[in-house]
């Protein structure tokens, strides 16, 4: 590695969305490798596309060729063919969806251009947007509300690799603890959920088991990324003015 390239491994805990996990791995010292930084910057949902792309960047940088690289540059590739379709001039218009913080929809418009898109997204809680690409598929794209662009994805899944990055990381939650999930959507938006306990699963990373009140009143269970949960703003305020033993 050159000289002034080395990368401060505290840098690498903003890319986690949760505040209680950044702030307990910080605590603990928990060391997080060029290579957990990657995985994390994959699931980040704080990082736009562009910011997304400057953190490969800057962990690539001065590690040379690694076991990740391809990965980083496929990811990176993709990206740039999905943003070069989503913003390409022509006629096919954009479908757009703004989401409220409940997940509900606020207002709905098609045939409008990407600019429109990016003006209807500014105070929305998220935006969805669509677009028919000439080759007959379809490019989709969520927007934050600063009009940012978060994520993008063409037709189908795509199996990006980054899974295979998954580490396993000391869980800041007890059991009977109230989460949510940092910028969730649809039911997850605002739901409460009941933290039971977590597990790393290889391939999918580590998975909170908890219980929440589905749309039909009854108690229902998931898994949950442990990089999103982060305590309910009550238990976070009780747990900040608990006195410290």
């Amino acid at each position: 590695m050159n000289a002034g390239s080395e990368h401060k491994a505290t840098d690498y805990y903003d890319y986690i969305d949760s505040r209680d996990v950044r702030e307990h791995l910080r605590a603990v010292g928990f060391h997080l490798s060029p290579r957990d930084a990657a995985y994390l910057a994959a699931e980040s949902r704080r990082l736009s596309v562009a910011e997304r792309r400057a953190a490969w960047a800057e962990i690539m940088r001065g590690l040379g060729d690694c076991a990740f690289g391809r990965l980083v540059s496929e990811a990176v590739e993709r990206d740039e063919a999905l943003l070069a379709e989503l913003s390409a001039p022509g006629a096919h218009a954009f479908q757009c969806v703004c989401r409220g913080e409940d997940g509900e929809t606020v207002e709905t418009r098609r045939g409008v251009s990407l600019a429109e898109c990016v003006s209807l997204a500014r105070g929305a809680q998220y935006t969805e947007i669509s677009r028919r690409t000439p080759g007959g598929g379809h490019v989709h794209g969520l927007l934050d509300g600063a009009g940012r662009v978060m994520r993008l994805s063409g037709d189908g899944r795509i199996a990006d690799g980054f899974e295979r990055l998954a580490f396993e990381f000391p869980s800041p939650f007890t059991e009977g603890e109230r989460l949510r999930v940092v910028g969730g959507e649809g039911i997850f938006a605002r739901a409460e959920l009941k933290y039971l306990g977590c597990r790393f699963e290889p391939g999918l990373g580590m998975l909170a088991d908890c219980e929440y009140v589905n749309a039909l009143g009854e108690t229902a269970r998931s898994g949950q990324l442990l990089l999103r949960l982060e305590r309910r703003d009550e238990d976070a305020r009780t747990r900040e003015t608990e006195p410290r033993t």
